[in-house]
């Protein structure tokens, strides 16, 4: 079916496959070698992706803006250079690797890659923890409106290592399900956030 897809010779702009378990990197693949499709728009949602997978869509030459990667389950593979690979796509504004289930190490190599263009990124149910916020923390997010966080195992010393960091235009923050015993209120969140208006506890 990709491959009946990608010889359609469509322009697609816009692709939606969420929910397709039985896509997979061969799938994917057979899509990427469409020479037609520019997708700037993509929904992975549940599609039984891989690390090939990952690296399919990072060399993928599609001017992608807005990619949907949740519920994937990456933790079986080295997940870090792929995810990080994904960085080639410059023009990035809008991730969600929502229960994408990574280890601490891709985790790491994800940020350290940097997305200079991402507005929106989506964490949620992932095991962040306290070290994953530090290292969140570490680097600015300069063009950042919307971070999801919501239960990411942060707890009260991961919400503390994610105020060292520098989030100038953040706008709406997803903190809820994280255990902390101490009530963050908005204008405590501004203090490093300071275009922050949306705080979900």
């Amino acid at each position: 079916a990709a491959r009946a897809l990608a010889a359609t010779g469509w322009r697609l702009e816009e692709l939606d496959l969420g929910y397709n378990i039985r896509l997979g990197a061969a799938g994917l693949a057979a899509l990427a070698a469409a020479p037609t499709f520019a997708p700037w728009r993509l929904n992975l949602v549940d599609c039984n992706l891989d690390v090939a997978a990952l690296l399919t869509i990072a060399h993928a030459p599609w001017p992608l803006e807005d990619l949907d990667l949740a519920y994937n389950d990456f933790s079986e593979d080295v997940a870090g250079p792929a995810l990080a690979a994904l960085s080639r796509h410059v023009g990035l504004r809008r991730l969600r690797l929502e229960c994408s289930e990574l280890a601490p190490a891709d985790f790491r190599e994800f940020v350290e890659a940097g997305f200079p263009a991402l507005e929106e990124l989506d964490l949620s149910r992932n095991n962040v923890g306290a070290a994953g916020a530090a290292l969140l923390a570490s680097r600015p997010w300069l063009r950042l409106r919307e971070l999801d966080l919501c239960d990411s195992q942060l707890g009260d010393a991961g919400v503390a290592a994610l105020a060292r960091g520098e989030f100038p235009a953040l706008e709406r923050l997803n903190l809820r399900s994280n255990r902390c015993r101490t009530p963050l209120t908005l204008e405590e969140a501004r203090r490093w956030a300071p275009a922050l208006v949306v705080l979900h506890l």
